[in-house]
């Protein structure tokens, strides 16, 4: 997909603010409260914690007679996951459209990492610096990006195919 310059530098600028939209969204309020402070640091280095958590809750209300909405677990399961995946899709949408080097999809799983693993970091270490609980190192996020950043790029990918073939049927039909 080959788009004038015109076109490419809207990108670029869409691209840019969606990039300092993720910052915002991921790194604000801040706190400001100058004091390092390693004691109140949240992380979770488990993968899927807040799926087993949540299992293990649902257990616990069962054995207690308790009747489960499954529906309401499944909502907040859903929602953990799918804000980080929703807010990772215009990047792996994006970046091929801009840098045709990241035309593949190990490549979107890499800088969908280095990205999201940018943020998590940024994240403990602004909780250290301003003592800010309200953030949380969470692998759980990276693996969700992840996911977005390739769904983004298969909507990149199909979306750029359809296009082909609509072009090529227009070819084909205007001769």
């Amino acid at each position: 997909m080959i788009l004038s310059k015109e076109k490419t530098q809207i990108i670029k600028v869409i691209f840019i603010l969606y990039v300092a939209l993720i910052i915002y969204i991921t790194q604000f309020p801040l706190h400001l409260n100058f004091n390092l402070n390693f004691q109140n640091i949240n992380y979770n280095l488990v993968p899927f914690h807040i799926i087993f958590k949540r299992y293990e809750v649902i257990q616990q209300m069962k054995d207690a007679g308790y009747r489960i909405d499954i529906i309401a677990n499944m909502k907040i399961i859903i929602q953990s996951f799918g804000f980080n995946i929703i807010l990772f899709l215009p990047f792996g949408f994006l970046l091929p459209i801009l840098n045709h080097n990241y035309f593949s999809f190990l490549k979107i799983i890499t800088v969908s990492f280095v990205f999201s693993l940018s943020i998590e970091i940024l994240q403990l270490i602004i909780m250290i610096i301003l003592i800010s609980p309200s953030r949380v190192f969470d692998v759980d996020d990276i693996i969700a990006n992840i996911i977005g950043g390739i769904l983004g790029f298969y909507v990149y990918y199909f979306t750029r195919k359809f296009l082909f073939l609509v072009q090529k049927h227009k070819e084909r039909h205007s001769v």
